[in-house]
């Protein structure tokens, strides 16, 4: 693994499958060497069946060694054991499942020759939903343009970042959700060179509905540990605050609705439409709930 150029670093906990459709992607859609690119699998828990797995995926082209985490704390500290270990100058986050087309990392590489921070782009097969909560997932998922934009950041399913950042403000906040934006705003501040490739694109199955229940649950879990983190207001305010902010956002989503990216998506009959909002704002509302319920002692 020594002078490795990049380090494909992908924790992974529980799922064989998913983390073989994810590799099999990766090995399939880039044309380097592994003295350009070593596989870091960061083994979340220690599962047994993903490192025999790993074990015996083994390639010509590509090493890929297996990091066992024990206890399991969360996706941001595996992710900081792979950075430990990987040898690599430039550190490229992936989640699972992912899929990827020719290209995409031949326009990482040549986006680090300019930037520190690169933030690729995600979406969400539209032809692959088949119910009305996978296609809102397709509709809401990953706006990562505007994550970019508006709060210096991107996911770290998709995001390479060089070496140096980390030596100079340090390794992800071991939160559990919510690590990519405090991250990315302290790369920000720190004056490193940040992009963002819109047109480098990977895709992310669709979610049903209890798993973006559950996706959401995590996301708010992360924003609460943020702003207690931080002494952000009170912690009772700001999730009372947020409830508000749901139950409100119903009649302006309706309304402006030419400007709601649910609509604009496509994807939706204009029943499809009316039942979407809804269907998004029990996922945003009950989520909140249930967080500041299980929280409101921390």
């Amino acid at each position: 693994m020594k002078g490795s150029q990049i380090s494909i670093i992908i924790p992974v906990k529980d799922s064989v499958e998913k983390l073989s459709s994810t590799l099999q992607s990766i090995i399939h859609s880039i044309q380097l060497s592994k003295d350009t690119v070593e596989i870091v699998v960061v083994n979340d828990d220690a599962n047994p069946d993903i490192k025999r797995y790993v074990e015996n995926l083994q390639t010509e082209r590509f090493k890929i060694p297996c990091i066992d985490v024990v206890p399991s704390q969360g996706s941001y500290h595996a992710r900081n054991e792979g950075i430990k270990k990987a040898n690599g100058d430039l550190f490229l986050f992936l989640d699972v499942p992912l899929k990827f087309s020719k290209g995409w990392m031949q326009d990482v590489l040549e986006a680090s020759k300019s930037y520190d921070y690169i933030a690729g782009n995600i979406r969400v097969p539209p032809e692959e939903c088949t119910t009305l909560a996978e296609k809102l997932y397709a509709a809401t998922a990953f706006p990562v343009e505007s994550y970019f934009r508006e709060q210096h950041f991107g996911p770290t399913a998709f995001l390479a970042v060089k070496r140096k950042v980390f030596n100079k403000i340090g390794l992800f906040d071991t939160l559990y959700s919510g690590g990519d934006m405090q991250f990315g705003q302290s790369v920000k501040e720190a004056g490193f060179s940040m992009t963002f490739l819109k047109d480098t694109v990977v895709w992310h199955p669709p979610r049903n509905l209890k798993q973006q229940f559950w996706k959401k649950v995590r996301v708010y879990k992360g924003i609460k540990a943020l702003n207690k983190l931080h002494e952000n207001g009170s912690s009772t305010f700001q999730s009372i605050l947020s409830l508000w902010n749901c139950i409100t956002a119903i009649p302006a989503n309706l309304i402006k609705f030419r400007k709601n990216r649910i609509y604009r998506s496509g994807l939706f009959t204009c029943p499809e439409y009316i039942a979407a909002v809804f269907q998004f704002w029990g996922i945003e509302f009950f989520s909140r709930l249930y967080v500041m319920l299980i929280m409101r002692n921390t």
